[in-house]
């Protein structure tokens, strides 16, 4: 395990944005390795942990986290106790990143069961695949940031590939 990371059921908790950064980094060492990695954001997470209270929360995201850990192939990641997750997958291209987008998205279209409550959330994905649309770690960053936003900016449950379009527009405004 690289300094930095806890494994956790398949899945690395991080200290922060840096340390997830900093295990990134291993995904980026490999010159010809190409992938996709998506960032997941629980959109109405901090409603439920309001009306719900902390334990079930951390209940809730235990559960989450396991069940992205399962996707075959992905690498999960957990920055600090954020509603946030990023999952690189390693050789996948743009259809199977999307695959595995949507059937992120459709599991939020069902009730987690927490305890006595069925827990319901919604969960906004940003996709972005590498190293065509991000060279180092602060790139995949940037980029997965930008496409979730676009996806922050629809309904919930929405899934943004990151592509030339909105390439231009980070460059643009940068």
């Amino acid at each position: 395990m690289t300094p930095g990371g806890e494994d956790l059921k398949g899945a690395f908790a991080c200290a922060g944005r840096d340390a997830c950064e900093e295990l990134l980094r291993a995904v980026f060492a490999e010159p010809d390795e190409a992938g996709a990695a998506l960032k997941v954001y629980l959109r109405n997470f901090s409603s439920f942990n309001e009306t719900f209270g902390y334990k079930r929360g951390e209940a809730l995201l235990s559960e989450v986290v396991a069940w992205l850990a399962e996707i075959p192939g992905a690498l999960v990641f957990r920055a600090g106790g954020g509603v946030a997750f990023i999952l690189v997958l390693r050789g996948a291209g743009p259809v199977e990143a999307t695959a595995v987008a949507q059937r992120i998205a459709d599991r939020f279209e069902e009730p987690w069961p927490i305890g006595d409550i069925d827990c319901v959330l919604s969960a906004d994905t940003g996709v972005v695949l590498y190293p065509q649309y991000a060279e180092s770690p602060g790139d995949l960053f940037r980029n997965l940031d930008l496409a979730l936003g676009q996806s922050g900016k629809m309904p919930p449950g929405q899934v943004t590939l990151f592509g030339p379009a909105l390439k231009e527009r980070l460059y643009r405004n940068s």
